[in-house]
């Protein structure tokens, strides 16, 4: 029994399959609710960048150079902001010799500039040969709107986008002479950070795209948008120019654009300065979509990223702009959400399958983490952005649960075991890792051997005679436990069982409800021993009760045990159930103890053929 447990233990104990669900059905519900939690969240977003950083396309980026307003360019051209006849003199200037294929000015042109610097700038917007020129606007909610809102023909429900109910636009006198005008909006989350932007902001009088949308639609002939919901493989929202099916943005379900940052910019940087003064290489700008934008700390136009601090705004238009050229953009498919619960699925049951294999299943666990982690880059760079904690932490948070349940089950099993050799305060201390303590407590003691057993031993076989034998003990033993006593050794036909927990009289009725047992069950004992031609069975049987002292006792390998005059004196008293009629004796303590069993006095006991003061006594129906 000994050996079955500590291999048992040492393998940790099985558990069974329905159990195994449970602690699956347990781990992901644990997991779904820390991914609502802000923690998880966190952790989501954690993944998210860890992805972006190293997976993100840079796209088309040699398309696009950014013009800086730097230090430099403050110091050559004038202060911030340009009078408008400055800024004309620098688009001319910038258009007439690099000849690139758009100007995007990554800034708002607010009306209440003089009428003859706007009429400078017109003129300049509108001379020949120049490329196209865009402007910024903000939108804010701050009261009725104001100037003219550039709108977006949109046949959709525009109902996903934020509405804003002001805005500061671009002069009104300037807008005209403009090829589109779009939307600086910056979108922050709560952590301050600049992740996603919504390609349209809406208003009481129409959409505004953002600035780089205005210049897709420029570019593409101004064609009316619609917005659509995606298929089950596509975004959960698409924006899409008629007749272009093949340019359609996709969005996700709040109706925003997540930014494809990376470090470091993939974008070529010249100096406003350099391209005042013709210091610039022609070809860095021929035919390259410029955008304008300030760099200078003191024109306040940075924001945080997640993946750096203090990007320069016009790296946000950018970034679009390339994506959007290389078709790069990255989008969560409405089919993601099902994607990872299958992966999850798929890692409950195989975990389940292998259940019992410790390590296996540990490193099942590990395995499914890099798998999905493969999965979910592979999805990455095709452009689905797949959900990442769920299928990380489930087979984690699955796998964990199962050693622990595994590790408690068998310590339970353990001490159950335990349990039924040992008492409970030893086992109590065993579990915390104390030695046990030498201790005198009030004990009911049982001795029982089996009467005859030389004699019968020399009338049968070896295998027989361990048959008839052990099947005694087994009986004596079985009782024993059944009736919460605890058994201290086992010697041959011989065995030393006791109580110690509770009171002396609840101690003396299990005590002898186990010794009536022992005997009554002899009936039915013999009854098999005479089916199959072996001698019947006798066991003596007897009682004690007082004060022993137990503990561990002896060198390595130490033995719990009971040392004392009243393990002495039952085995005393079963050996007088040899010389008299009576195969169950008990002393008076332990008869006076009970309530339960009729008992009746036969004498005292013979030490040496001594009679002693320590009265005998023995059931009224033993027989």
């Amino acid at each position: 029994m000994q050996g079955h447990v500590l291999t048992m233990t040492g393998r940790f104990a099985s558990l069974s399959l329905r159990n195994a669900f449970l602690l699956g059905a347990a781990a992901l519900l644990g997991v779904l609710l820390l991914l609502q939690s802000p923690a998880g969240a966190g952790l989501e977003r954690a993944l998210s960048v860890f992805r972006l950083r190293y997976l993100a396309d840079k796209g088309a980026s040699a398309a696009v150079v950014i013009v800086a307003i730097d230090e430099k360019a403050l110091d050559t051209i004038g202060p911030w902001p340009w009078l408008r006849g400055t800024l004309a003199e620098f688009i001319s200037r910038f258009g007439s010799v690099y000849q690139p294929s758009a100007i995007i000015l990554d800034m708002v042109l607010p009306p209440g500039g003089l009428a003859d610097e706007d009429a400078s700038l017109v003129r300049i917007l509108g001379q020949a040969g120049l490329p196209p020129v865009f402007a910024g606007q903000l939108l804010e909610d701050v009261g009725p709107g104001k100037g003219q809102l550039q709108t977006m023909p949109a046949d959709g429900d525009w109902s996903r986008f934020p509405v804003y109910s002001g805005f500061l636009a671009t002069s009104g006198s300037l807008a005209p002479s403009l090829a589109g005008v779009g939307h600086i909006n910056a979108t922050f989350d709560t952590d301050g950070r600049v992740r996603r932007l919504a390609p349209f902001l809406c208003h009481v009088e129409g959409c505004s795209p953002t600035l780089w949308l205005a210049f897709v639609n420029e570019w593409l002939g101004g064609p009316a948008w619609r917005l659509t919901r995606g298929e089950w493989f596509q975004a959960p929202w698409r924006i899409i120019p008629v007749g272009g099916e093949e340019l359609a943005i996709s969005l996700d379900e709040n109706g925003t654009v997540t930014v494809p940052w990376r470090h470091p910019s993939p974008h070529q940087y010249v100096s406003a300065a350099d391209v005042w003064q013709g210091r610039v290489e022609v070809e860095t700008l021929r035919n390259r979509i410029a955008l304008v934008g300030g760099l200078a700390m003191g024109l306040g136009d940075h924001i945080n990223t997640p993946i750096e601090l203090q990007v320069p705004g016009v790296e946000t238009p950018a970034r679009f702009l390339s994506a959007w050229l290389a078709n790069g953009f990255v989008y969560p498919p409405r089919i993601g959400a099902l994607i990872a619960f299958v992966m999850v699925g798929v890692q409950w049951a195989l975990l389940l399958v292998f259940r019992q294999r410790l390590w296996f299943s540990l490193a099942l666990g590990t395995g499914f983490v890099l798998l999905w982690a493969a999965i979910n880059a592979a999805a990455y760079r095709v452009g689905w952005a797949l959900p990442i904690a769920l299928p990380i932490l489930f087979p984690v948070m699955f796998a964990g649960l199962m050693q622990i349940a595994r590790a408690s089950t068998g310590h339970d099993l353990l001490l159950r075991r335990m349990a039924a050799y040992l008492p409970l305060p030893l086992v109590a201390r065993l579990s915390r890792g104390e030695e046990p303590v030498h201790e005198v407590t009030w004990f009911t003691v049982l001795y029982a051997d089996i009467v005859g057993y030389t004699a019968v031993s020399r009338q049968l076989s070896p295998e027989q005679t361990a048959f008839w034998g052990n099947t005694g003990v087994d009986m004596v033993v079985g009782e024993i436990e059944k009736h919460g006593g605890h058994i201290d050794n086992i010697a041959g036909d011989g065995l030393l069982a006791y109580w110690r927990d509770g009171s002396p009289a609840t101690q003396a009725e299990h005590a002898v409800a186990a010794a009536a047992a022992i005997r009554r069950h002899l009936l039915n004992l013999n009854e098999a021993f005479r089916a199959r031609h072996l001698p019947p069975l006798d066991i003596g049987v007897g009682l004690h009760a007082g004060p022993l002292m137990a503990g561990s006792f002896g060198q390595l390998p130490r033995r719990y045990t009971v040392l004392g005059e009243v393990a002495n004196l039952a085995h005393r008293i079963e050996r007088q159930t040899r010389v008299g009629p009576h195969r169950l004796l008990l002393s008076a303590q332990v008869a006076q103890a009970q309530q339960r069993y009729q008992t009746r006095a036969v004498g005292s006991l013979c030490l040496d053929g001594t009679p002693t003061d320590l009265e005998l006594h023995t059931m009224e129906d033993e027989r």
